[in-house]
């Protein structure tokens, strides 16, 4: 059990939470776990022109259930389901751009934060792992589908929350040649995340329109594939590593939310989407005492 207390809004808290774990045999394991947990207001979320008044702290019940197997000594695979129930969570209500009854409603920058929303993230995670003491080839894989939508509860609105990635993808491989050199691969893919707003892609072309529904345009799907290699000196109590990497080796366009101009006359946003890295290769060295 864990007790809070936050003097800025002058409110106390106690989150109960609970983890269990029931070994059936060497090779199984089951593991289960829930809770309360809460979030404080923050500082811009109380102080100034935007502050809301007798905000409530943020509130989630929190759900999961997993199994783990052991494959052999050296493989295991895992899958865990969760639930997370929120509720009284903040939001700026008529803060955004928006298409209300065919006219442009745009933002307005003095309204205040209010407990508005509850909503849930559900999902399943999945996990293959190899682990190799020495040398040879190690790594993992896994696999998430989630959904988290939110309800208002003032105007009855719901849409997909600003973080709702339905499919995400994660590899990672180590080749350990000796234990002196190394090599390393990382693979990240999501299906992303939507443009948070009131947008909405025109279709058959790369621009964009104000909308009347939140969340319904995505970012384009993220995907990097990355390099490593490493050669250590050891001398005395120092070790001296040198790195050569290539960051998103096949120099994949990849994009996150930058927010647009509107045009009040005909409804078009400029593009919502700012480039991330392109192909970055670096050399470097470490050292450690």
């Amino acid at each position: 059990m864990r007790a809070d207390r936050w003097t800025l809004t002058d409110q106390s808290e106690v989150s109960p939470w609970a983890q269990i774990e029931w070994r059936i045999d060497p090779r199984l394991v089951l593991r289960g776990g829930g809770g309360r947990y809460v979030q404080f207001p923050d500082f811009d979320k109380v102080l100034g022109a935007s502050g809301g008044l007798n905000l409530r702290p943020e509130r989630a019940r929190q759900f999961d259930a997993g199994v783990e197997w052991r494959v052999s000594p050296t493989l295991r695979a895992t899958a865990t389901v969760y639930d997370r129930e929120e509720e009284g969570m903040l939001r700026r209500p008529l803060s955004e751009t928006r298409l209300l009854t065919g006219r442009i409603l745009i933002g307005l920058r003095d309204t205040r934060y209010q407990n508005r929303l509850d909503g849930f993230a559900r999902g399943v995670e999945l996990l293959l792992q190899r682990s190799v003491a020495g040398r040879g080839v190690s790594g993992w894989l896994s696999y998430a589908y989630g959904r988290n939508r939110y309800h208002d509860v003032v105007n009855g609105e719901t849409f997909w929350g600003d973080y709702d990635q339905r499919h995400t993808l994660n590899a990672y491989t180590l080749y350990r040649h000796s234990d002196r050199t190394s090599f390393v691969a990382k693979l990240r893919m999501g299906s992303n995340f939507p443009i948070p707003g009131y947008y909405a892609a025109v279709p058959d072309t790369d621009r964009y329109t104000v909308s009347e529904q939140r969340n319904t345009a995505r970012l384009p799907v993220y995907s990097r594939f990355d390099l490593r290699a490493n050669r250590a000196f050891t001398w005395s109590k120092r070790r001296l590593t040198l790195f050569a990497e290539v960051i998103n080796v096949l120099n994949r366009a990849n994009y996150r939310f930058d927010p647009p101009r509107v045009s009040v006359a005909t409804g078009l946003v400029s593009s919502p989407l700012d480039s991330l890295l392109p192909v970055v290769p670096s050399v470097g060295f470490l050292i450690e005492f």
